[in-house]
């Protein structure tokens, strides 16, 4: 915390084991902030400017920077930029968390790679790169031709939901990063991580989302149901859906806010909740004769299998294995219930079903991961 009522910033910070506090150097005056022991100087003493009538321009006492990491020091900083300079000792911590991060995902990367190797090992690498394609096309906006003479269904192209889903997930990461960098604060930069994925698949699961909504709860019967899902307008439940989804996301990003953390959050989401597509494709049966539903096919059980264990890999080695099994299992719980419904009101899913299913589990993983 920051007391502005003094001329110059003094910053209170209380540490784990010691009885941390505010100080003055000996000889400069400066403020000074106890560090793990008292004798370490995790700080760097530097001169900052008092107010100029020695009265607060916001709240007498004001939150520190929110910690990237744990046992992390955080520390205020002015409107004018004056702070402290943190020392090695005290970014050791976080350095040591990305360490940890990035080696589980390599090795999720790896083991994802010899689990295709072993469900698609009768494909060859322009079938392989054609269902990636495919899956890239139908998920994205991007124009993703597939190689000529390898013109499979969408079903075939299931196990690479997750992959693409990740690579989402790693653009939405990007802007989240690029916003923090230029200082624009914690709920901007989660806005603009949530836009970013609208452009980049067109919002095509949050219009999913809102046919679902208008259609479940707007409807009285099933061809009722349908038929309003068919239209392209949407409706209060519709427009409540898509608002909550997004404040949903960019709540638990801002939550979330150091930047490594959010985007590996970000991945895992994205990635896990499109792994989940294939086996509602394989379970459900299409609730209309035409659309999605019945003309992307249905995935066989090995492929879905595989895509689910894609994105849980990806999942866990993202999160950590306690945080990533924690929002697996709550994300799956809710999207159970999800197809229940689907299944008793509509009959099965249909492709605004798929975008609502996403949606769910994107959100249900964000929340997980900004849990304390």
């Amino acid at each position: 915390l920051v007391d502005r009522r003094t001329p110059r910033d003094e910053v209170l910070h209380h540490l784990r084991r010691d009885r941390g506090g505010v100080g003055r150097h000996p000889a400069s005056r400066d403020p000074v902030v106890a560090g793990e022991d008292q004798s370490s100087r995790v700080v760097k003493p530097r001169r900052v400017p008092g107010l100029p009538s020695g009265k607060p321009d916001r709240q007498f006492l004001e939150p520190t920077e929110r910690p990237g990491g744990l046992r992390q020091l955080g520390l205020a900083k002015g409107r004018s930029g004056a702070g402290f300079e943190i020392g090695a000792r005290q970014m050791s911590q976080q350095r040591a968390d990305f360490v940890q991060i990035r080696n589980r995902i390599v090795h999720g990367i790896s083991f994802c790679c010899r689990l295709a190797r072993v469900t698609v090992v009768a494909m060859s690498p322009s079938r392989l790169l054609a269902d990636f394609a495919a899956a890239t096309a139908f998920l994205t906006r991007i124009p993703a031709p597939r190689p000529i003479g390898h013109a499979g269904s969408l079903a075939d192209a299931a196990w690479a939901f997750p992959l693409v889903g990740a690579g989402i997930g790693a653009v939405a990461a990007l802007v989240f990063l690029l916003a923090q960098l230029v200082r624009l604060g914690d709920w901007p930069a989660a806005l603009l991580a949530v836009l970013a994925g609208f452009a980049l698949t067109g919002a095509l699961h949050e219009d999913g989302l809102a046919d679902t909504a208008d259609g479940l709860f707007g409807g009285s019967d099933r061809e009722q149901r349908l038929a309003i899902m068919s239209d392209s307008r949407h409706g209060t439940f519709g427009v409540l859906a898509i608002v909550s989804s997004v404040l949903l996301r960019a709540a638990a990003l801002a939550e979330i806010g150091e930047v490594v953390q959010a985007g590996v959050s970000l991945i895992a989401a994205h990635a896990a909740s499109r792994a989940a597509l294939p086996l509602a494709m394989r379970i459900l049966a299409p609730a209309r004769a035409e659309g999605l539903g019945a003309t992307a096919g249905r995935p066989r059980l090995a492929l879905a299998i595989a895509a689910l264990v894609i994105g849980t890999v990806l999942a866990l080695a993202a999160l950590g294995p306690g945080r990533g099994a924690l929002a697996i299992a709550l994300a799956g719980s809710a999207l159970l219930g999800s197809g229940v419904m689907a299944q008793r009101r509509i009959g099965g899913y249909t492709g605004d079903v798929l975008g609502a299913f996403q949606q769910v589990a994107e959100v249900v993983m964000l929340l997980t991961a900004a849990a304390r």
